[in-house]
């Protein structure tokens, strides 16, 4: 295997990795700390200055406007949306619940090749594709409660987010082959924050900070999320997708609620059931068997 084959998957396992212990970060902030709104406001803006401030210490690159363009509207939908979405949703639903349906992206990610660039998938590719969803589909059932409507909308709301996320990575692909990671979500950054700020700046600023409430816990909490699944994880994306497919980094999303699973249960926040092992092994069976051959690595 080459050696940026091999790097190209550690960039995207840490960044799946943050991405995941995320979920459990932001329930807990949640918890009498922090709206969704204002997560949303945190993490955008923050964003855009950190990867503004990093763009000075690398190269300029000059970008053509159609090449801007593109990232905005990747920034405008894929992020602020997704973020949007994600946050409304996890903010109604478990952490599992969200854990389970962010494994969906692969499922849209093939659907547009099949339809758009005509990619050649077999019979099995298909039914690792199924097989994963099933796996998913399980622990969703088994988390939603007869008649509990609030779990129901955030879990469309997680869904809407995913289709925002596949949406991102087909828009980007070809950017990141191009530019450098930095360059790349400093504009999508801005054209989400700008968004979020319109929607909810007002209010954040009436509300304040509230800084001054957070205990330790939360402060430290809020720093992990700014920084790892906030910045350092969306610079490891269009890194490791200079060496993998875009189907290759979406199936990556399987692994989230392994991850999330052993963090909710540290955390407190959730506790194991016998379905969970079962989905978790779909899962990443699926993932094996839905990539096709020519991409095994």
């Amino acid at each position: 295997m080459k050696r940026s084959i091999v790097l190209g998957h550690v960039e995207i396992f840490i960044s799946t990795l943050f991405f995941a212990l995320n979920i459990p970060a932001i329930k807990f902030m949640f918890d009498g700390w922090l709206t969704p709104g204002q997560i949303l406001v945190y993490r955008l803006v923050f964003g855009t200055l950190a990867f503004w401030g990093l763009s000075l210490l690398v190269s300029k690159v000059s970008i053509p406007t159609k090449d801007k363009l593109t990232l905005c509207i990747a920034g405008a939908i894929g992020l602020f949306c997704m973020q949007f979405f994600y946050m409304e949703g996890l903010a109604l639903t478990s952490p599992i619940d969200v854990s389970i349906i962010l494994t969906l992206p692969p499922i849209f990610i093939l659907l547009y090749e099949i339809i758009f660039k005509k990619e050649q998938v077999s019979l099995l590719n298909i039914g690792g594709i199924l097989l994963a969803f099933s796996g998913a589909l399980l622990v969703i059932l088994m988390q939603v409660h007869s008649g509990d409507a609030a779990n129901l909308k955030g879990n469309l709301y997680i869904l809407a987010s995913v289709i925002c996320w596949a949406l991102y990575l087909i828009l980007t692909n070809q950017l990141s082959l191009t530019y450098n990671g930095i360059t790349i979500m400093k504009w999508t950054f801005l054209a989400a924050a700008i968004p979020a700020l319109v929607l909810y700046g007002h209010s954040f600023w009436d509300h304040g900070f509230v800084l001054n409430t957070f205990s330790t816990t939360a402060s430290w909490m809020l720093l992990f999320i700014l920084i790892f699944p906030t910045v350092l994880s969306y610079i490891l994306i269009p890194a490791s997708m200079k060496n993998l497919s875009t189907d290759t980094v979406s199936l990556y999303s399987y692994a989230i609620p392994v991850i999330v699973s052993i963090a909710s249960i540290v955390m407190g926040q959730a506790t194991l059931r016998w379905d969970q092992p079962l989905a978790i092994a779909l899962l990443l069976l699926g993932m094996y068997l839905s990539t096709p051959k020519n991409k095994k690595q």
